[in-house]
């Protein structure tokens, strides 16, 4: 169902309310009714379309301002909307163990590729929401809850990614890394899962 727009709505309300209440002035009195009897048809032809002018230029300028506002919310959804399936793609790869066969240097090279994925997906999330006007308690919640984990687990992750950067990652170091980023990939699915499903219901 297309959304009612509301802007047009209030500009045809308005215009005819005024309509109605002059109406209403000149028929209550006889004298003013005289009176506009005498003016001339091109007179009147004038007046009408003066207010007729009037009336198209602040439809216009609403219809306007309702465009620049809906584009600009295109924006702010498509921004949010391609960061929470950046997560989407990332966090189930990042919780998944490697697979035994690989060398440890293709196993660190993925690993890094996970962390970076990861980082990249909340990082661009977090810039994504400063702008995005929220409208829905289950959208807000589900990006509070995303940014209290990732809050929590930031400084941790950070030097994780650090460390599996390095030229010294050995088995051991590297299994705690996987084991990091698994974990907090663990903990985000569910949260990003819930603002995918409230930003697809805000958008209906």
């Amino acid at each position: 169902m297309k959304k009612i727009n509301w802007f047009q709505v209030a500009a045809c309300v308005a215009a005819g309310l005024i309509g109605g209440v002059l109406a209403a002035i000149v028929l209550s009195r006889p004298a003013l009714s005289a009176g506009l009897v005498g003016i001339s048809a091109g007179d009147w032809l004038q007046a009408v379309a003066a207010i007729v002018g009037v009336f198209l230029t602040v439809t216009a300028t609403l219809w306007l301002e309702q465009r620049k506002r809906d584009a600009e919310r295109g924006e702010e959804q498509r921004l949010i909307r391609e960061a929470l399936s950046m997560l989407q793609t990332a966090l189930p790869a990042a919780s998944e163990p490697l697979d035994a066969g690989w060398d440890l240097e293709r196993r660190i090279h993925e690993t890094q590729v996970h962390y970076e994925a990861v980082r990249t997906g909340l990082d661009t999330l977090s810039h994504a929401r400063q702008g995005y006007r929220v409208r829905s308690y289950n959208l807000w919640n589900a990006l509070a809850e995303i940014e209290a984990v990732y809050t929590v687990a930031r400084a941790r992750i950070t030097n994780e990614e650090n460390i599996v950067r390095g030229n010294h990652v050995t088995d051991p170091v590297l299994a705690i890394a996987r084991e990091k980023i698994g974990e907090l990939a663990q903990n985000l699915s569910a949260p990003v899962d819930a603002a995918v499903a409230a930003l697809r219901s805000e958008l209906n």
